[in-house]
């Protein structure tokens, strides 16, 4: 006779609901700033579009990334905590820009951070709440 085993709430794999919709966030967001990056550049009252074509590259490549993992039916508990910790990160150096003004942004430049820090936020929330043990 065999035995089955299950894993532990804790053990077992994360929805994937909320990786599938950081992947379209960040897909969406990465490819609208990379298309339209000197117009957003000059909004945000940054001297040269480069660092944003960057940065909303690599967001674009995060977000396929994201995307192709919450295609599949299990996504690992571990990189939902990986994300989790990438958005806090996101979450963080925004503020940290905001309060440091290191670079200088106008005041729509400083309300798209607060909005995109916002949304952030409120993925990494619902990532971490997806991964509670429901009873």
């Amino acid at each position: 006779m065999t035995t089955s085993t299950f894993p532990t709430p804790s053990q077992a794999p994360a929805p994937t609901r909320p990786i599938f919709a950081d992947g379209l966030f960040c897909t969406a967001v990465g490819g609208i700033a990379t298309l339209f990056s000197e117009p957003i550049s000059m909004f945000m009252g940054l001297s040269t579009s480069l660092p944003l074509i960057v940065i909303s590259i690599a967001t674009l490549l995060w977000g396929l990334f994201l995307l192709g993992w919450s295609r599949s039916r299990l996504v690992p508990r571990a990189l939902t905590w990986a994300v989790i910790s990438m958005n806090a990160l996101w979450v963080t150096g925004s503020i940290l820009l905001l309060l440091t003004n290191v670079v200088p942004l106008t005041d729509g430049g400083r309300g798209l951070v607060v909005l995109v820090g916002i949304d952030v936020a409120a993925l990494a929330i619902w990532q971490w709440r997806s991964l509670q043990v429901r009873h």
